[in-house]
């Protein structure tokens, strides 16, 4: 069961969980995303907010 209200904030390209009523708040201090293939999760209300879009980059992660 979904715990309540998630609030989110889109400001100068950018969206971030402002609230939640899940218990440890992972979601709200995960701070803000905007580019194509980031994402934010409260797992205990079921909410996955995923940017899509062409991405300069094909990869996920690059290490040297």
């Amino acid at each position: 069961a979904r715990l309540g209200e998630v609030v989110l904030v889109v400001q100068d390209r950018r969206v971030r969980i402002e609230a939640s009523r899940c218990p440890r708040k992972i979601c709200v201090h995960s701070g803000a995303i905007g580019r194509s293939g980031e994402l934010l999760v409260c797992v205990p209300n079921r909410v996955v907010v995923r940017i899509s879009g062409d991405t300069e980059n094909p990869f996920d992660l690059i290490t040297q």
